[in-house]
């Protein structure tokens, strides 16, 4: 298993704050429960893997109008002190109060991640019912199958 590369001492609680210093770091940089993760750059077939989901989610949501597709990076800011890139996420037309101009505010409506090495720490986080993700998520891993995981209150549930 992969362990989470974290910048010794550093912290912030606020998400400003953090943005503010990932905008001078190299590289994608995750926040989990006040701790700067960067985020690996993804392989060519998890790139791959993202952009047939991505096409598929273009046609079923973006074309016929029934909300926003986004790819990494984009923030996803679940609290002051958490803040994701999921590969995909998609924002429906009746949560667009949910975007903004730099990250969404809050859980999508859909996120997809593909399986790597590094998902271990955003899954973690995304398990803690504090963190107000009660929307579906798509974790596929890159061998073949996919699994659908629906938030139940409690946790995320097959």
């Amino acid at each position: 298993m992969a362990r989470a590369v974290t910048v010794e001492g550093v912290r912030f609680e606020r998400y400003e704050a953090f943005r503010k210093w990932a905008e001078g770091q190299p590289g994608y940089w995750i926040l989990v429960r006040g701790v700067p993760m960067p985020s690996p750059s993804p392989s060519r077939k998890h790139q791959k893997s993202s952009l047939r989901l991505l096409l598929h989610l273009v046609e079923a949501v973006l074309r016929p109008g029934l909300g926003e597709v986004y790819a990494a990076p984009l923030d996803v800011k679940l609290g002051e002190d958490t803040v994701y890139q999921p590969d995909l996420l998609v924002v429906l037309r009746e949560h667009a109060d949910r975007l903004r101009e730099t990250h969404i505010e809050g859980a999508p409506d859909l996120v997809v991640e593909v399986v790597s090495p590094f998902w271990i720490s955003w899954r973690s986080a995304m398990t803690t019912g504090e963190q107000g993700c009660e929307n579906t998520g798509w974790w596929i891993r890159r061998r073949g199958w996919w699994r659908c995981m629906d938030w139940r209150g409690s946790g995320w549930c097959f």
